[in-house]
């Protein structure tokens, strides 16, 4: 809305100051296409109505966008711990297996110490036996 500007009393006033009629006529018609600039830069109600709307719309699209997102990503979230939950129990699992075969080994391992400290032990019985036997008549 332009704002009113009187050109006929201010050719007057620049004529009064001293300004030709073409001069005065020239400084009115500057002043009125600046005025003209001005006001055409200026927004509206409407204009800015217009770009309220237009906001609301790109929040609204930004927002729905944000929720797939957000659903996307929880539902990868869900994927991944469910995948990790696999793994977790395939590795214990494993681990229950290896668990059994080491307590297997040691309980083999055992047994055979066993056996040997007794056959160890019964050959140094013989070994004392024998050298007894050897020698019947005891210390001197």
């Amino acid at each position: 809305m332009p704002i009113g500007l009187d050109t006929h009393e201010l050719i007057k006033d620049l004529k009064a100051s001293g300004f030709s009629d073409e001069q005065a006529e020239s400084v009115v018609r500057g002043i009125r296409q600046a005025q003209d600039l001005s006001v055409s830069n200026l927004a509206s109600k409407a204009d800015l109505a217009e770009i309220r709307s237009e906001i609301a719309a790109l929040r609204s699209e930004l927002l729905a966008e944000i929720a797939a997102l957000r659903s996307e990503l929880f539902a990868e979230i869900a994927a991944l711990r469910s995948e990790f939950s696999a793994e977790i129990a395939s590795i214990r699992g494993e681990m229950a297996i290896m668990r059994s075969q080491l307590e297997a080994k040691i309980e083999a391992a055992k047994a055979d110490t066993i056996k040997w400290v007794v056959g160890v032990g019964f050959a140094q019985v013989a070994t004392i036996l024998a050298v007894l036997k050897m020698f019947p008549g005891g210390h001197p």
